[in-house]
């Protein structure tokens, strides 16, 4: 597996920054998925793959135990198998203010311009579908 950047994937994400905008993580996508997870330059890749489940051969340095990628790494999975592995560096996709510290999320996962008004994205479950 390789990580891909997307350009249409992070056009609409800087898109949504733009317009304070918010949209389903399904419509940026055009690939099949029911979950993602986000993590961060310097995140321990231990975490990212008990996280993810499964070890991320090719991605994850084996010779570091961080992860040394600018950005993040966003890991889609389809019924547990990673089916896309993106990075993106501008605007960055933060989880760390997830009150529960979550990385991962469904299939039903909404994301927002940033409304602190920085030039991020958050991800935040889509309470409709509770």
């Amino acid at each position: 597996m390789q990580i891909t950047y997307d350009n249409s994937f992070e056009s609409a994400l800087i898109e949504l920054v733009h317009t304070d905008g918010l949209a389903p993580l399904h419509d940026l996508t055009d690939w099949e998925w029911d979950r993602v997870s986000v993590f961060f330059e310097g995140d321990k890749t231990s975490f990212v793959e008990t996280e993810v489940g499964t070890p991320l051969a090719g991605i994850t340095d084996t010779r570091s135990d961080y992860l040394s990628i600018r950005g993040n790494l966003i890991v889609f999975q389809l019924e547990n198998r990673v089916t896309k592995v993106i990075g993106t560096v501008i605007p960055r996709i933060q989880t760390n203010y997830d009150p529960d510290g979550r990385r991962s999320y469904s299939g039903r996962v909404i994301v927002l311009a940033d409304p602190r008004g920085y030039d991020n994205c958050v991800l935040q479950d889509d309470k409709s579908s509770r």
